[in-house]
Parts: C-alpha cells; structure tokens; sequence
C-alpha cells in the first residue's frame, strides 16, 4: 500500500533538511539561507532546494509485527519502507491464552437458556451445586441471559455439567493449539483464531 505522509526539503546533495507531515504542501517556506518560497512547487530547484513528496510504502498484514524502516530517495519522491516479522512462539501461546479466555467467559446455550460462564458466574455455580447436594429439595432463582428461572437440583446439575464441559473444552483447544505452536504449524494468530471458532 501506498500513502503520501507528507513533503521533504531537500539540499543539492538530497539530504532531507525538513519535513512537514501534512497536504497540502507547506506555504510558505522558509530556506535555511533565509529565501522564502511562496507556493512552492514540487521538484524545482530554488537556491539549491528542492521540495518532493514522501511517501511511504507498506505490505502490512494483520497480525505481524514492524521490525524496521528504511527511507530512499528515488529522485522525485522519498520512500519509507516497512519491514514486518510474525509473531514468536511465547506471543503465539500468550495469544492463544487470551482467546481461550475470551471464549470460556463468553457463555453458552443450554435449554434454550442463556447461561453465563465468566470466571464470577462460574464461582456462583460452583456455590449452587454444593449447596443443592447440601439440600437436594433446594429450588434456586437462577438468573440466565433471559431472566430467572426455577433450578432444581436437576437443572442445576445439568446447567453446572455443561458449563464445566464448556470451560474443559477450552483449555483443551489452548492445549492442542499450544501444540500446533511447538511444531511450528501455527505460525500466525490468524490460525488460532480459526483453531477456536
């Protein structure tokens, strides 16, 4: 991708002497021999200066890293070239934690109920099935997505099933793709996204 960022100043020798980061070109200029140029056109020489456009040039994908610059000028216009990495494998692991978090407090479906499942929910689960085994003709007002419902030891039982299914679930798609890393077959955080859909 290329993007206009801005205009230089150059000497005879096109060695940038200023640079202003907007468009349209600066007006008026100021030489470092104290001449003033009024709308200064771009490639004419004044006193042994000239004014160019700098752009830069960019392949950047989504996901990698800018490891370096490098700026030419190819003898209208100077270049500013982006150099990118992908990511390492403890920023790939770290990133699949975080998406493994992200999708075990995201909730799941059961019995057409929406149930909550971040790590505050979670803790309150926990709390209702000791105390249901505790007292087994307890009813709980549980709260859902869609509002209170009456849980019984049977609906809780089944609600706290299927959340600690679901939280199991996710650490094992961080395992496997924590695997992946290690044998360098995911290589981008794109692949971990699409390991956990």
């Amino acid at each position: 991708m290329e993007q206009k960022i801005g205009y230089s100043l150059i000497d005879f020798e096109n060695k940038e002497i200023q640079f202003w980061n907007y468009d349209p070109a600066p007006n008026p200029i100021i030489l470092p021999n104290g001449d003033h140029i009024h709308a200064p056109e771009l490639n004419v020489s004044y006193s042994g200066y000239r004014l160019v456009e700098r752009w830069q040039i960019s392949d950047e994908t989504p996901g990698l890293f800018e490891i370096g610059q490098s700026k030419f000028f190819d003898g209208t216009k100077f270049i500013i070239t982006k150099e990118y990495r992908g990511p390492n494998k403890p920023e790939l692991i770290q990133y699949t934690a975080s998406v493994r978090y992200d999708k075990e407090v995201s909730g799941i479906i059961v019995s057409n109920n929406f149930i909550f499942t971040d790590r505050q929910s979670q803790a309150m689960i926990n709390g209702i099935v000791t105390l249901v085994q505790l007292k087994p003709d307890t009813v709980i007002n549980f709260k859902t997505g869609r509002g209170f419902i009456e849980a019984n030891s049977q609906v809780i039982a089944e609600i706290a099933t299927a959340v600690a299914s679901h939280i199991q679930n996710c650490f094992n798609l961080e395992s496997e793709a924590i695997q992946q890393i290690e044998a360098n077959t995911f290589t981008q955080f794109s692949q971990i996204d699409d390991f956990f859909r």
